[in-house]
């Protein structure tokens, strides 16, 4: 070789790379009629199939996102092999409902006119429409931090719907009660579109890698794969519906067989999404844990030069708290996870206005009392609670503060406070003494340790070690008013 490159009959060793950058094949040689191929060594799992199934990497190329598997999580595989059994049981159970609804508006019956069939449709459409408008505007921003549980209730909705659709079956004769189950059957199904969409979203987002991987792409073939899907299922339910009868117990029982296949593959999907933010309950798995292990944690924090990587080794990571989650939790339940034993429910927690707040203080505390408890001008936020006799719960409400010099996020640190002041409340509610004589007390004994957590050991830097994705806010779920504090002098100069 020269100094300029390569000699001119000198071999050449050429490397190439697969669409994620990983090296899949070699080439070596001085022209193209000597040149010799080999496969790489520790290349990608879709070069060797590029390499033996052309076939397969053509299946793979159509309904895969382009960089399989390494442009998307390492959740997607497994979310949509459930994915893909529940959308084919669905499918089957959509033309036996299909039957219904057609039989309801009156194919068969000569006594039928196509205008009132076509009436009966409009009053379902509009009904559902309405149900979209609403349902959207209620709880459309609680979708994304709660996607797991609304894709799976999403389903329970449709299936609500598919059974309104079959229940029209069970009255021909009433003409009332047929146009009642279709216009609940499509209120269902809309309030159903709009959960499975945000919440589709929501997922499509979280599966794809931010650098090798394209939302669009994802979202692309998983339409594809869907389609293909219902096809599938649609051949296979032509059958099926030919031989089962439109009513009856052989018709309930295999439309209750295949809702029921639907339902558990469904959850058995959205179980498998290890989700990398964190939400309320996710927040109550993590800091329980983070907690729990405290003493242990300063420890390390204290001996190790490397704090925040040390300390995420004894945090729960996003796939070890993706074992603890409820599909169905509550929304705002404050639950203590101990280190051994079950869990239990110390209180419930909501963010909302200072009104709403202030209907749990007493007039014995001043306002002013309240906001040096809770530290409010460097905290960014203010809580109070009360204590359910009955239960020993607390409810626990809390209001943002609009600070233009806190840095950092105030949502996680609020509900972790409320966390342990409903555990230190609920706690002391069992016994005999209480351990607060004065609730301002616990509220500034339980700040403390939130001061220490993210003040003094930094847990923040540590999570997002363990693999959490602290940037995106999913602890409040819905937009919510907050106040900014001054004093009367100072309005007075405004």
């Amino acid at each position: 070789m020269d100094e300029k490159g390569i000699g001119k009959n000198e071999p050449v060793v050429l490397q190439e790379l697969d669409e994620n950058g990983f090296l899949a094949t070699v080439y070596e040689g001085t022209s193209s009629g000597d040149m010799s191929l080999r496969q790489a060594t520790g290349s990608s799992t879709f070069a060797e199939i590029r390499k033996n199934g052309e076939i397969l990497q053509s299946l793979i190329n159509i309904f895969l996102p382009t960089g399989y598997p390494h442009s998307v999580s390492a959740d997607y595989l497994d979310y949509q092999i459930y994915d893909t059994i529940q959308a084919f049981s669905s499918s089957i159970v959509g033309l036996f409902a299909n039957r219904a609804v057609l039989g309801a508006v009156g194919v068969g019956d000569d006594s039928a006119t196509s205008t009132s069939a076509l009436f009966m449709k409009i009053l379902q459409d509009s009904v559902g429409r309405l149900g979209t408008i609403l349902f959207a505007w209620r709880l459309g921003s609680t979708l994304e931090p709660e996607c797991k549980k609304y894709r799976f209730v999403a389903d329970l909705v449709n299936d609500s719907a598919y059974l309104f659709d079959c229940f029209t079956t069970l009255f021909p004769a009433s003409k009332r009660v047929k146009v009642f189950c279709m216009c609940m059957s499509g209120a269902l199904r809309s309030i159903c579109g709009v959960m499975a969409g945000g919440s589709r979203a929501a997922l499509t987002q979280h599966f794809t890698d931010p650098v090798k991987g394209s939302i669009a792409d994802v979202n692309a073939k998983d339409q594809s794969q869907e389609t293909v899907i219902t096809l599938l299922g649609m051949l296979t339910g032509s059958l099926v519906v030919g031989f089962v009868s439109s009513e009856g117990t052989q018709m309930w029982f295999t439309v209750l067989s295949l809702l029921s296949i639907h339902l558990w593959t469904n959850y058995q999907a959205v179980a498998h999404v290890v989700a990398r933010t964190l939400n309320r309950q996710r927040t109550n798995i993590v800091f329980s844990d983070i907690v729990n292990a405290l003493p242990e944690i300063e420890q390390t924090h204290a001996a190790d030069a490397d704090s925040a990587r040390a300390m995420s080794r004894l945090l729960l990571t996003p796939k070890r708290t993706c074992l603890k989650e409820r599909i169905l939790e509550s929304d705002g339940l404050l639950r203590w996870y101990p280190t051994t034993g079950s869990d239990a429910i110390v209180g419930h927690a909501k963010y909302g206005s200072f009104k709403s707040m202030m209907e749990l203080v007493p007039p014995s505390i001043s306002i002013a009392e309240l906001l040096e408890a809770c530290d409010s001008k460097t905290s960014g936020y203010v809580l109070f609670f009360q204590v359910l006799r009955h239960s020993g719960r607390v409810n626990i409400r809390i209001c943002l503060t609009n600070n233009s010099n806190i840095t950092f996020n105030p949502d996680i640190r609020a509900w972790v406070h409320a966390l342990l002041l409903a555990r230190k409340l609920h706690a002391g509610a069992k016994k005999t003494n209480q351990v607060f004589t004065h609730p301002l007390d616990a509220i500034s004994e339980s700040r403390t340790t939130v001061l220490k957590l993210f003040d003094e050991l930094h847990i923040e830097d540590a999570l997002q070690k363990a693999g959490w994705e602290l940037e995106r806010n999913s602890v409040q779920s819905s937009p919510n008013p907050s106040i900014k504090i001054s004093h009367i002098e100072e309005l007075k100069n405004v």
